[in-house]
């Protein structure tokens, strides 16, 4: 898999190719600080979403339960993450097939 970025005026958005050729714009740009104590920061590509937008997301924990849910409102968000367990998680946005995780202290 090959990650490329492209930088447009002061935007940049990534672009991986997979193996199979196949290009697809990953919508979660960077979270941090990773590993998290109380919140999390997730920063999103917007340029390729409306002007107005809401993205649900979901925090699944390594058993597969979906442990919290919320909605990104922002280019940068915040996550409480205060009441997690110390372990790795997830955070799932289904509506755009994308996931990435995170490691809470």
């Amino acid at each position: 898999m090959k990650i490329r970025t492209f930088f447009f005026l002061i935007a940049a958005f990534f672009l991986m190719t997979s193996e199979d050729g196949c290009e697809e714009v990953l919508l979660i740009k960077n979270i941090y600080p990773n590993p998290v104590q109380t919140e999390l920061h997730v920063e999103l590509q917007t340029e390729f979403l409306e002007d107005f937008f809401q993205v649900n997301y979901n925090i699944v924990n390594m058993n597969g339960q979906v442990v919290g849910a919320g909605k990104f409102e922002n280019e940068i968000n915040s996550i409480n993450c205060s009441e997690l367990q110390p372990g790795y998680y997830t955070i799932q946005i289904p509506e755009y097939g994308e996931s990435t995780k995170f490691i809470k202290k």
